[in-house]
């Protein structure tokens, strides 16, 4: 029988603990939280929610001191960036481990991204991180459109938490542009952070600019008031594509259709849909279409790390990416 860990059973850690339940392979599944509340709502959505999948047994837990299983075909690391590191060295120090699937923020430490990596290259483990948008149809199809060009990448919308969002944004361009190096303007963000949703972290609006190596270039807006949708705008010298995520609609033009707009209707995914699917690919193959802990964690810290900066030219001086 195939083991599957996930560790942290808030509300993301409950939304992958609800795709296990579609996997079709046998699955032991153990859940570690420190909160015990936060255990019994997993438990009750992983309960009630329909789907069928294999013959699965589950155990919850406060504590990886309390596992029972000593190696895992795949862990689910769902907790927060500022505690991830720890959480997993503590991990690894007890049990083996195949596979991993990382939520981002990966942490809020760039040493942390350089010892993690060693530990997985010393233990020969497998590591993948949940940027999601290359792996949907849609905008993972289109790389055919923008591979090798100079694209342009624009979102823009009212308060759309743009510090939690622009990973997914910039690990798409990498995807789309095949590279990998980019430099990062923070010159038009707002100087002062705002409070985020979730405690203990901040975020920032205005304009963020990010130029790569190839000549591509994104900028991202998000505006400090008003209610406006965030709507994204991917465009090189042959194709055009507008993307209004909130009304799941997608308008698309291209050099080889004469530039006539097409009207596609788009959904994004439930977590649950999308884990399912990564889960099992892992399990089968040790491969999936996310991206891989090495070129996530070159994204994470060229990103991340301009914008450290300009939070400390104009805040209290902190030595960790205060953002999830």
């Amino acid at each position: 029988m195939k083991t599957v860990l996930v560790i942290g059973a808030g509300q993301l850690g409950s939304r992958h603990l609800q795709a296990l339940k579609l996997v079709q392979d046998d699955l032991k599944i153990s859940v570690v939280d420190p909160f015990q509340n936060s255990l019994d709502v997993a438990k009750e959505r992983f309960e009630g929610f329909t789907g069928q999948g294999g013959n699965h047994t589950i155990s919850y837990y406060q504590s990886v001191d309390e596992l029972t299983d000593k190696s895992f075909d795949v862990v689910i690391s769902a907790s927060s960036c500022d505690t991830r590191f720890e959480a997993l060295t503590k991990l690894l120090a007890k049990v083996d481990v195949k596979n991993f699937l990382l939520e981002k923020v990966l942490f809020n430490k760039e040493q942390d991204y350089h010892s993690f990596k060693k530990l997985l290259d010393e233990k020969k483990i497998d590591a993948f991180v949940n940027c999601s948008m290359r792996t949907m149809p849609f905008y993972r199809d289109i790389k055919e459109d923008f591979i090798n060009t100079d694209l342009q990448y624009f979102v823009s919308g009212s308060n759309y938490r743009l510090m939690s969002n622009i990973i997914h944004y910039v690990d798409h361009m990498v995807y789309l542009s095949g590279c990998t190096d980019f430099t990062v303007d923070c010159s038009l963000l707002d100087k002062k952070y705002i409070t985020s949703k979730r405690e203990g972290f901040w975020e920032f609006n205005g304009t963020l600019i990010v130029k790569f190596a190839n000549g591509s270039s994104g900028m991202f807006t998000s505006y400090n008031g008003g209610d406006s949708p965030a709507v994204i705008y991917i465009n090189n010298e042959k194709c055009k594509i507008v993307s209004r995520e909130s009304e799941g609609k997608i308008w698309m033009q291209k050099h080889s259709d004469e530039w006539k707009w097409n009207e596609l209707d788009f959904r994004i995914p439930y977590q649950s849909e999308m884990t399912s699917k990564i889960v099992t690919d892992l399990l089968n193959t040790d491969k999936c279409e996310l991206v891989e802990y090495d070129e996530s964690m070159n994204t994470h810290i060229q990103l991340y790390g301009p914008i450290l900066e300009h939070f400390n030219k104009y805040n209290d001086k902190i030595d960790y990416y205060p953002f999830t």
